[in-house]
């Protein structure tokens, strides 16, 4: 058996995230955030947040509901944290799995990102 450094290759899903509006304020998030459309991911989100204005955001902030992401790396947790930093309002996070808020705190966001807020 020879190791040859090559990576196996990963099948694409097509599309690998869907971002859509849920309401004034209110989005989804489904699918996979990764490296790979972590730019595109931030330019969805940060068009949304800029769309919808702080007058949507009502008393509660924003909310992004994931029950349906799969997965969000490193990459996906920045475009997040940017965007509850320029949102400059409450961010609820719903049906977000517990190891997303490991990572979250791992990467340093707990503290510097105190806008964001788990919701059950």
């Amino acid at each position: 058996m020879s190791v040859t450094g090559e990576q196996p290759a990963i099948p694409a899903t097509g599309h690998p995230y869907q971002f859509t509006a849920d309401g004034p304020g209110r989005w989804r998030l489904s699918g996979e955030v990764d490296v790979a459309v972590s730019d595109q991911f931030a330019t969805s989100l940060a068009r949304a947040v800029g769309a919808a204005g702080a007058a949507a955001a009502g008393a509660d902030g924003y909310a992004i509901s994931m029950d349906e992401l799969r997965f969000i790396d490193l990459s996906g947790l920045r475009a997040l944290a940017a965007a509850a930093t320029t949102a400059g309002v409450r961010v609820e996070l719903h049906g977000v799995p517990a190891v997303f808020w490991r990572y979250w705190y791992l990467a340093g966001f707990s503290e510097a990102v105190t806008s964001v807020y788990p919701v059950s």
